[in-house]
């Protein structure tokens, strides 16, 4: 196909209307290249926006050659690849940048009916770099007309992301103005050529660390107009954006938002993700990884009613409140990991499945009532040393934990210890202790034990599992432990590592000849392994 659009050094191209920059002009022009630049110009120029120039541009072109190139196949008929599965290839295929599938679509027509196909079933999009390309003007000209058509080479994707191309975009650009009015001209030709109008994700990462708060709103203004079924947005590392600014976005597009993602955002605080968050009645899904302005964050029942997960990994937080007593609440799964400063965390949610609060040091309080939650992740918590049973008339409960995980909990105490596996001794499924140098002694007595790792334990004296399904026993240079005793019979028993626990004298309840693994390497020479519990 000819190019649709090319400017005359001798007769510039008329203005645009006022509300319709160049770029929007240029990504328009090159998308419905097949209506003529002519009547696209004048359509533009009649339009009240970006928005009103498209949805009039594809109903001229509704019944054009773009709109048949984009929903016809192949019909050369042509590689019937039944030598690669369709998961293989696939897999294979996910590997390629959209400008190696373009040169895998050269080789033959073979690859090109592949090619198509793959590019069809595709949903999600990195957006190349363009080096070499955004020299000036111009080839900021030319790398939207480039977007345009990648963008309508996969006519049914439903996530972009700018990764990539943001990083590019500015070098090019004189300011961080102009890099924002291109990347505006990328959306609209994004939706431009987007035939199906089935983009529902869009993720900015790449473009936050230069992009203005205003931007950002100028943007978020933009993507309703151009993606009115918006569901998902990143403004991942958007480093200028503070509570105002995110306020404003959000009440631009906040209504059709389900997952906000503001990772490494770092000027937010609680009162800004309160507010943020007011204004998105959806809201399913926040990520606040790395927002370090984040010292504190309190959740009750009214605040976004509908959240199903929440992420605020390594943040600055110091203390974490979750109240959902309601079993209306939607929320399944709470990740606040690796805050390194976190010394409080109180969750009271009666739909919570998941609560990950691992790599926190400094926690020294936690109360936890979640009845159907089935992960709890504690490990790398180097200063919890008991659990808080009752905190502001709350008693901790997690009946139906069958995932626990201690690992690396050096001062969790023997009483601590026990307290845990009492509360979830009914449920519990897979236990990892392993390195809690202060326990002494671990009595578990979940009837549905499969697996319990204690390695590490270097005070560790006596182990008790009752358990007859126990598949796995690890306890691997305990030095103080004397005494492993499966009180029940392990029965089911594959695998029996106690290898470096030098004082180990006993194991009861567990014949050695029905253990498809057992290492005893570094054991005492009169380790007795008995039948008899």
């Amino acid at each position: 196909m000819p190019r649709a659009f090319a400017l005359r050094e001798d007769a510039p191209a008329p203005a645009p209307s006022a509300s319709i920059s160049h770029y929007d002009l240029d990504a328009l022009v090159h998308a419905f290249g097949s209506l003529g630049s002519d009547v696209v110009r004048d359509v533009a120029r009649a339009s009240d926006g970006a928005k009103s120039a498209l949805e009039l541009l594809r109903a001229l072109s509704s019944t054009g050659a773009v709109a048949r190139e984009l929903i016809q196949g192949d019909s050369e008929g042509g590689f019937h690849a039944g030598a690669i599965p369709d998961d293989v290839r696939d897999l294979i295929f996910g590997y390629l940048s959209p400008k190696d599938a373009a040169r895998a679509a050269c080789a033959c027509r073979e690859f090109r009916v592949l090619v198509r196909g793959w590019r069809r079933n595709a949903r999600r999009l990195d957006l190349p770099r363009m080096d070499g390309v955004l020299d000036d003007v111009r080839g900021v000209k030319r790398a939207i007309e480039s977007v345009g058509s990648i963008i309508r080479a996969y006519p049914n994707l439903s996530a972009v992301n700018f990764k990539r191309l943001g990083e590019t975009l500015r070098k090019a650009c004189a300011d961080d103005e102009r890099a924002a009015d291109a990347l505006g001209g990328v959306l609209t030709a994004i939706a431009a050529n987007n035939a199906s109008g089935s983009i529902d994700e869009i993720d900015f990462t790449g473009c936050g660390e230069w992009l203005e708060a205003h931007a950002v709103v100028e943007l978020a203004e933009r993507c309703r107009d151009l993606f009115p079924d918006l569901a998902s947005l990143s403004l991942a590392r958007a480093k200028r954006l503070e509570g105002d600014g995110l306020a404003a976005a959000m009440r631009m597009c906040g209504s059709s938002i389900r997952e906000l993602r503001l990772t490494g955002c770092v000027k937010l605080d609680e009162g800004a993700i309160m507010r943020a968050i007011d204004i998105v009645p959806g809201l399913r899904t926040l990520d606040l990884t790395g927002c370090l302005g984040l010292r504190r964050l309190t959740l009750e029942a009214r605040d976004a009613p509908k959240l199903e997960q929440l992420k605020a990994v390594n943040c600055s937080l110091e203390k974490f409140v979750l109240r959902r007593a309601s079993r209306d609440s939607h929320l399944r799964a709470v990740n606040v990991a690796d805050c390194s400063a976190l010394r409080s965390v109180q969750v009271q949610s009666e739909s919570m499945e998941t609560l990950s609060v691992a790599g926190c040091r400094s926690l020294e309080t936690l109360n936890v009532a979640a009845p159907r939650c089935e992960t709890l992740l504690v490990n790398k918590c180097a200063s919890l040393r008991e659990v808080t049973e009752v905190m502001n008339v709350v008693t901790m409960t997690i009946p139906s934990v069958k995932v626990l995980k201690l690992d690396s909990c050096k001062s969790l105490t023997t009483n601590g210890f026990a307290q845990l596996l009492d509360m979830c001794s009914g449920s519990l499924v897979e236990l990892s202790a392993e390195g809690c140098l202060s326990v002494a002694r671990a009595s578990v007595s979940s009837p549905n034990l499969l697996r319990c790792a204690l390695s590490g334990c270097s005070r560790l004296e006596v182990a008790r599992v009752s358990s007859e399904k126990c598949r796995s026993f690890i306890a691997r240079s305990c030095k103080a432990l004397t005494e492993v005793r499966f009180d029940r019979g392990a029965y089911e028993l594959e695998e029996l590592d106690v290898r470096n626990s030098s004082a180990l004298r006993r194991i009861a309840g567990a014949r050695q000849s029905h253990i498809r693994r057992v290492d005893v390497q570094g054991c005492s020479g009169s380790l007795d392994i008995s039948a008899q519990s």
